[in-house]
């Protein structure tokens, strides 16, 4: 078995960064990647470049990707298809007081997600009123930090 590091500190320095990857998997030699789960896993551009990096892609291709690793986009697919789905939000929201609304029509609790990436990293669930500002600033915070984009919508907790 063999390691590489990516040199760096937070994973925005580190598996956030495409050409680390791509120059690491050139360097060992290696002829495929597979992306893991969450961070690039779900990014269509970093599945593409793999793609034209002349590696093989193991995963969805770039267009599926492109779909549904935003889970608000794959939220707007189901809905489309008439898949059974939690109540959400249509679109990411920008402010605590859209989740408060969203709470008073729904019902406690809810969880607040992070549109991009996934591995539990930018969710959190609040389950009262109180704390939702909050959570919904830690859900972003915790986006940008894991994932590079801060937007999150919201989902009835079930």
């Amino acid at each position: 078995h063999e390691a590489y590091a990516l040199n760096g500190n937070t994973s925005a320095e580190t598996y956030l960064v495409p050409e680390k990857i791509l120059s690491i998997a050139k360097r060992s030699g290696a002829n495929a990647i597979h992306p893991g789960y969450g961070f690039l896993s779900e990014n269509a551009d970093f599945a593409q470049m793999v793609i034209d990096a002349g590696l093989i892609w193991v995963g969805p291709p770039p267009e599926a990707i492109r779909g549904l690793g935003d889970k608000v986009s794959a939220r707007r697919i189901a809905k489309k298809v008439k898949a059974p789905l939690a109540p959400g939000t249509a679109d990411p929201v920008s402010h605590a007081d859209e989740i408060i609304e969203f709470a008073k029509k729904h019902g406690l609790p809810v969880a607040i997600k992070a549109a991009h990436g996934g591995g539990g990293r930018g969710l959190k669930v609040a389950y009262t009123m109180e704390e939702i500002p909050e959570q919904f600033d830690s859900a972003t915070r915790e986006a940008v930090a894991a994932f590079g984009r801060g937007e999150c919508f919201v989902e009835k907790y079930l």
